[in-house]
């Protein structure tokens, strides 16, 4: 069981990208914004989390900030909304940021992106 279990890890492992020169890969970012708020601040980023594959993610985070705080990883679906795929997410990293926590919000891949990252790699 074990063996059949350290194999489908593998696979996965192999099949997402995240063989063994995946913890050679620099992880490169960019901040592409900022939105001031009363309360909190947007920072808009974007990073490779393996080469070729792009995330992008607003980071809340509140303007009394003076030393580290609490962190939030939020990941969120997609909404459709005439204001934006997140935009009914929004109100929880508001939420977060207004209470002390530094949050951020995630941009989720897709079904179909995700696809086409591995079709891309593999062909």
């Amino acid at each position: 069981m074990e063996e059949t279990a350290a194999g489908a890890a593998t696979a996965i492992a192999r099949n997402a990208g995240l063989g063994s020169a995946a913890g050679a890969h620099c992880v490169e970012g960019a901040n592409h914004g900022r939105l001031e708020r009363d309360a909190y601040r947007i920072e808009k980023l974007v990073f490779q989390s393996l080469p070729g594959l792009y995330v992008t993610g607003n980071f809340y985070v509140p303007k009394s900030a003076t030393k580290p705080l609490p962190t939030i990883l939020y990941l969120c679906g997609h909404s459709p909304h005439p204001l934006g795929a997140k935009f009914q997410y929004q109100d929880r990293a508001i939420w977060f940021a207004s209470h002390g926590f530094v949050c951020l919000v995630l941009d989720t891949l897709e079904f179909a992106r995700w696809r086409a990252f591995i079709m891309a790699r593999t062909t």
